[in-house]
């Protein structure tokens, strides 16, 4: 008589098998359940959020606009985290108050150079937030469009 792979192995590793099956569905299933759960893209271990960033990327700013009901941080391939806010008292904390507690190397400032001008932040920003209220005031508007509609 033949016997077949199964009989030849024990019912113990048989069980243990099984045990090991389930517990890997089920680990993949609440890690499934914990990714739809949180708000941003979704992060493959090693990769990223890197396949949710390139399936949206034809509407890319539409779609992360739609996570920004509270500060995310969206997980990048080799550990690199990206936090993103849009709420202005954040912001100004950021830039104002505590800017040296958040790194911002100088690829940063040569990418935010148009925005944030030669210097760091700390009295420039200050300027620039004094000037943009100077030059929002409904007289400057009004001259503004009094210039324009003479010139053209």
């Amino acid at each position: 008589m033949v016997t077949t792979s199964y009989e030849s192995i024990s019912s113990s590793y048989i069980l243990l098998l099984g045990c090991v099956i389930l517990l890997l569905v089920l680990c993949i299933c609440l890690y499934r359940l914990k990714q739809n759960a949180r708000l941003g893209p979704r992060y493959w271990p090693l990769l990223g959020s890197v396949f949710d960033i390139s399936a949206h990327y034809c509407h890319l700013h539409d779609w992360i606009s739609g996570f920004f009901l509270k500060p995310i941080h969206v997980r990048m391939p080799w550990g690199r985290v990206y936090y993103c806010t849009v709420d202005p008292v954040n912001v100004q904390y950021l830039l104002e108050m505590n800017s040296v507690n958040f790194c911002k190397g100088k690829g940063f400032f040569k990418r935010m150079e148009v925005l944030l001008g030669q210097k760091e932040l700390h009295e420039s920003w200050i300027m620039r937030k004094w000037v943009a209220s100077e030059f929002s005031k409904p007289s400057v508007c009004d001259l503004t469009a009094a210039v324009m509609k003479k010139k053209t």
